[in-house]
């Protein structure tokens, strides 16, 4: 199984490399602007959270914004502001800080028990792109 993960892990990591490159073998995203990353996964929820509630309009992120969809909050290795990408798909977007280590991500999820079926299908320690 580590080793299946292992496999995956580095398809996707090559796969994010070559389609990074334009056809004029140039890169479309200049190499400062992005960055593959392995973080730990988690959730927090506005029904179900066993931490509280993270409701739109009744909580705000460190940035100022409301909790939803596609707001992270994010370890220290990140930027306010830093979008992220799993599996080439958007996740969201580092808008809010928590206490988790400097390589964590914790997706807002409406209802924590369809963030936790998410969660172990997608993992717990997965790779993702940063982009700045």
């Amino acid at each position: 199984m580590i080793v299946a993960k292992l496999i995956t892990d580095l398809i996707m990591i090559v796969s994010l490399l070559f389609a990074s490159w334009g056809a004029a073998g140039r890169p479309l995203n200049d190499a400062s602007s992005m960055e593959l990353v392995r973080v730990q996964l988690t959730i927090y929820a506005c029904i179900g959270d066993a931490t509280g509630a993270y409701c739109p309009g009744e909580q705000s992120t460190a940035s100022g914004q409301p909790v939803g969809p596609g707001i992270l909050a994010c370890g220290d290795l990140f930027a306010i502001g830093d979008s992220i990408y799993l599996d080439g798909k958007w996740l969201g977007t580092c808008l809010d800080r928590g206490r988790g280590p400097p390589a964590w991500i914790d997706v807002w999820v409406y209802d924590a028990a369809g963030g936790e079926r998410w969660l172990a299908e997608t993992g717990t320690s997965v790779i993702v792109e940063r982009r700045r």
